[in-house]
């Protein structure tokens, strides 16, 4: 089977027991069925196993890690310092209030997002608010869907854990006149 096709089935497996709160009930059984634990050092199971119908038994749920890039600017291109950026998993009626990360821009505009989810989501909003004031400028708000998929898939930790990153998702913001 090849490497993305595993990887899909693991995804969805893990994401069945999970809905279901199988890996619960297991956990709580205390499942074996392998030797020695998975390689992020947050369960105890069967890691490493090749087969995916052999028993996937940790302690937990599955997390997924994000890194997020970029730079914001204005128009011409010129990045823009001390803008709050922010990202908020997607749910498909309505947007979560709850960030997942925010980080304030570097003097050059640029910024770098981190974060764990266990939900296995793969669609955030990133967004990109002007906090600071006259200091630099007035910019509009602006919110950017983003859609993590098996391109930006970086790195695995077994059946346990996957790392995503996107870099250099930039945006760019208008200027706005400041409200009285």
């Amino acid at each position: 089977m090849g490497k993305k096709i595993k990887s899909h089935a693991r995804k969805i497996f893990n994401r069945i027991l999970q809905i279901l709160g199988i890996t619960s009930i297991m956990a709580a059984m205390g499942c074996t069925g392998g030797t020695g634990g998975d390689r992020t050092g947050t369960g105890s199971g069967t890691g490493g196993q090749d087969n995916i119908d052999d028993m996937i038994c940790y302690y937990g749920s599955p997390s997924n890690s994000y890194v997020l890039s970029g730079k914001i600017t204005d128009p011409e291109g010129n990045g823009i310092e001390d803008i709050k950026v922010g990202v908020t998993p997607v749910n498909k009626r309505t947007y979560e209030s709850k960030y997942a990360q925010t980080a304030l821009t570097d003097e050059e505009g640029n910024y770098i997002l981190k974060w764990n989810d266990n939900s296995c989501r793969f669609e955030f909003v990133l967004t990109a608010i002007d906090i600071d004031g006259v200091e630099n400028g007035y910019f509009d708000k602006k919110d950017v869907e983003i859609t993590f998929t098996d391109e930006n898939h970086t790195d695995s930790y077994g059946y346990w854990a996957d790392e995503y990153t996107i870099r250099d998702k930039n945006i760019s913001l208008d200027p706005v006149e400041p409200k009285e």
